[in-house]
């Protein structure tokens, strides 16, 4: 499957915790099977010379060759952040990108953005 492997890449925020865009690092371990998809993501935010790592389970699916849908929630059950995302993959399957939108647990909100990651294995 196109999708198995590792990506990585930038998230962008539209609203940060401060009211402003934030970017930040985002990496996903990908499992595809024939009809279910599932990885582990690992997000990065730096932060007041601080680095927060942040660790999800996700669960999804793959659609018409080119449409990636994940759902995600955290590992540690006690942080409140989760979401969905909806991902276009490139012709060449090296590249996806598209949109999110969850409760991100910095900015104690809705949120959304887009995202953009590359397949590195």
């Amino acid at each position: 499957e196109a999708l198995t492997g590792r990506w990585e890449g930038k998230v962008r925020q539209d609203d940060g915790p401060n009211g402003k865009p934030i970017e930040f690092d985002a990496s996903v371990e990908i499992s595809a099977g024939r009809k279910t998809v599932s990885g582990v993501l690992t997000t990065r935010v730096e932060s007041n010379g601080t680095t927060d790592q942040s660790h999800f389970n996700c669960t999804g699916g793959f659609f018409h060759g080119m449409f990636l849908q994940l759902n995600y929630t955290p590992k540690d059950e006690s942080t409140i952040q989760f979401g969905s995302v909806i991902m276009e993959l490139d012709a060449a399957g090296n590249v996806l990108e598209g949109r999110y939108a969850g409760y991100g647990k910095h900015t104690r909100a809705v949120v959304s953005g887009t995202a953009k990651l590359e397949k590195v294995k």
